[in-house]
């Protein structure tokens, strides 16, 4: 049984603030998450071991203009300003 335990509306008030942020950004990420591809979820996390175009290219089977192409509109549909941001939403796939 939990017992009942009192905190200071200030408190309560911070914590609150910080579990809505969290769970927008839950959310946030789940949203981007369906706007890519598999292919381009594929390429992010590549991205993210630090490939770069021409390694992508070749683990893939694919042309390095292709990579670009996907690279592209990765950074567009993420609204991603660069590798870091990238990086960062591969983390939290």
């Amino acid at each position: 049984m939990v017992e009942s335990m009192n905190i200071c509306p200030v408190m309560a008030i911070q914590i609150t603030a910080n579990l809505n942020m969290l769970w927008k950004d839950a959310n946030l990420v789940e949203v981007q998450k369906n706007e890519f591809t598999g292919r381009e979820l594929e390429i992010i996390q590549l991205i993210a071991k630090g490939l770069n175009s021409y390694e992508i290219a070749d683990r893939l089977y694919i042309s390095k203009h292709t990579v670009d192409t996907h690279r592209k509109n990765i950074y567009r549909k993420g609204r991603f300003r660069g590798v870091r941001e990238v990086i960062l939403f591969s983390l939290m796939i």
